[in-house]
């Protein structure tokens, strides 16, 4: 995941020297918002809200979900998101032991980026409730908040300066 480095370089610049510093263009008479900006109820203000807002906006969480591919950290989103699946199953369906098995095999198991990013004491509770067969609809949540965190503060920030958004802006969404 570059977004680590990239990130920490960031922080030690001012974010006011992130700020876009073009003049906005207006519509033909001057009247009316700029070109791009959005309305406060529109869903690009509300992206930069939160998190959760842009994850629940399909656009949004489509932008992110690219932006996160450039910089090779798109596990991390694609694990949030299985949590959030597997929350919703049946706990009485047979499968429900087998995406909790394949969760734990893609994306804590191994050592990946999302295994990486999770406390010790939080990949041995899941891994033990596995090997015991205790599963429950809560397991992972744990887990979700750790990597929702972390992507809270480094992926999200960095997404809301990007050339991706800043595009998608710029062109109105």
């Amino acid at each position: 995941c570059h977004l680590a480095a990239s990130f920490f370089a960031l922080k030690n610049q001012s974010f006011k020297a992130m700020s876009v510093s073009s003049t906005p263009r207006r519509n033909e008479d001057g009247l009316g918002e700029p070109e791009g900006s959005a309305s406060p109820d529109s869903p690009l203000a509300r992206w930069t809200k939160s998190l959760h807002s842009l994850l629940g906006d399909q656009d949004g969480a489509y932008l992110f979900r690219t932006f996160l591919e450039r910089e090779k950290c798109v596990d991390t989103l694609d694990f949030w998101f299985a949590c959030n699946g597997f929350r919703q199953m049946d706990l009485k369906d047979a499968k429900t032991l087998r995406v909790a098995k394949a969760i734990y095999k893609r994306y804590i198991e191994n050592n990946s980026i999302v295994s990486k990013q999770l406390k010790p004491a939080t990949k041995t509770y899941i891994r033990d409730n596995i090997k015991k067969q205790q599963i429950d609809s809560v397991m992972f949540d744990q887990a979700q908040t750790e990597i929702q965190t972390v992507m809270e503060e480094n992926a999200y920030q960095m997404f809301l300066t990007s050339d991706i958004y800043l595009e998608y802006v710029r062109s109105g969404g």
